[in-house]
């Protein structure tokens, strides 16, 4: 898979990187990269109501967590914050903040 990362956050003691795209028709996906084989391993999406929603941005959920085994990070749009979880087949697991 060819990505145009718009953002990119180390994680899991620098061994996988997460990444957003601009890429059209994957705008609301998170990618988990492996670094040490250089794929892809798992990719996420925020849907909301059915409808896929796109994330702005992501980041680590502290500063020192993408030097730990955290597999936890957070993603936000125009109307979310959301709390993501590697270990967890659908990815998004608590959604901390929306307008409804």
């Amino acid at each position: 898979t060819n990505l145009t990362p718009s953002k990119a956050l180390l994680a899991r003691e620098e061994c996988d990187m997460l990444v957003l795209t601009s890429k059209p028709g994957k705008e609301s996906s998170v990618f988990q990269i492996d670094i040490e084989r250089g794929q892809v391993i798992s990719e996420w999406k925020f849907v909301k109501d059915n409808v896929e929603v796109p994330m702005m941005d992501i980041y680590a959920d502290t500063k020192k967590s993408q030097m730990e085994p955290c597999q936890t990070f957070m993603g936000l749009n125009d109307n979310h914050l959301c709390q993501w979880d590697t270990c967890v087949a659908r990815g998004m697991v608590h959604v901390m903040s929306s307008p409804m």
